[in-house]
């Protein structure tokens, strides 16, 4: 009897403890339903760590990269979540991840943006932590992106307030850079040039940077001529999508002897990264045609000599004129 009656207290003595401590979750922690104050809060901090920080020097409109992200949320002890104390009704923290901020000429997917965090109501004697895990794809999609100009990538994460449980958020950067992406267009005004011996005349060169970066453009000439002389422009410096003139003087050297020839003049464009000048374009060639030919001295002889021609029988033609005037005025 004495055993049953003392099992009996204990179960008493628990019941009690279990409504106290009900009573005390009510008070402390139930918000008033017009104010949604809580009268004792619990702080939270949320995080986010990449395992790259950096995507480096990545080639414009190439394959995808990616790294993995790790959300890290944290809430204090004595967090009752909304709903709480009904443990069917309790609600999850809501956490979200998003991109904040990114270049244009950058796109950036995230796998999972929202995530759920179950709220463990038991009294701990430390923090709980709590880890998801997602992944960031970026893609340099423009290959007019600015060459080694660095772009941020900026993540932001939030954990919503949760019943007594305060909002948190923190945010992060990765940073990605476009490559070199070496790019001209090249034409002459003149395909072709007509000298006389001594005679010059100027080729126009025209060169377009479409390139992602400002370089450094120069004309080189590959040919070797004994009866050209050519003379070549200093290098420029060329902005992107800007377009420069190279004025390239031809000269035909002079001669005693009589010249009727044509040559072929190669040119070469080189150019390189004003930034780095070990980061090289492709060698673009072109072709000028000179024709030089000495005057033709016999078809001037041949002018002259019909000319010539031309004012002896005109003046025959006066002397018989005359004559015969003078022969009939004197028969008269």
């Amino acid at each position: 009897m004495y055993y049953i009656l003392s099992n009996m207290r204990l179960r008493k003595k628990a019941l009690s403890l279990l409504l106290l401590f009900w009573l005390i979750n009510i008070i402390f922690f139930m918000p008033s339903v017009e104010s949604r104050n809580y009268i004792l809060k619990t702080q939270s901090t949320v995080t986010i760590i990449s395992d790259e920080t950096d995507f480096g020097i990545l080639i414009p409109d190439s394959s995808e990269v990616y790294t993995n992200l790790t959300v890290i949320y944290e809430y204090g002890r004595l967090a009752r979540p909304e709903g709480f104390p009904f443990p069917r009704i309790k609600m999850p923290t809501i956490i979200n991840l998003t991109i904040e901020s990114m270049p244009e000429w950058c796109s950036v997917q995230l796998n999972q943006q929202r995530f759920e965090a179950e709220i463990n109501t038991f009294f701990l004697p430390k923090t709980r932590t709590i880890n998801f895990t997602t992944q960031i794809i970026a893609k340099i999609d423009s290959v007019s992106a600015p060459a080694f100009e660095e772009g941020i990538i900026k993540l932001n994460v939030t954990a919503e307030e949760n019943g007594n449980i305060q909002s948190s958020s923190s945010s992060i950067e990765i940073s990605i850079t476009p490559d070199f992406i070496p790019s001209i267009n090249v034409y002459t005004t003149n395909s072709s040039v007509d000298l006389m011996p001594g005679e010059q005349t100027t080729a126009l060169i025209m060169v377009k940077n479409n390139g992602n970066a400002k370089i450094v453009a120069s004309i080189e000439n590959t040919t070797s001529s004994d009866n050209i002389e050519i003379t070549l422009p200093n290098e420029k410096t060329i902005e992107v999508n800007e377009e420069v003139s190279f004025s390239i003087p031809i000269k035909a050297l002079e001669s005693d002897e009589k010249i009727n020839i044509s040559e072929d003049l190669m040119f070469i464009v080189t150019y390189y990264a004003y930034s780095d000048s070990t980061l090289l374009g492709e060698d673009i060639q072109f072709y000028i045609l000179a024709n030089i030919e000495s005057k033709n001295n016999d078809l001037i002889s041949f002018d002259l000599i019909i000319i010539l021609l031309i004012i002896a029988v005109i003046s025959i033609i006066f002397i018989i004129i005359f004559y015969l005037y003078y022969r009939r005025k004197s028969s008269l």
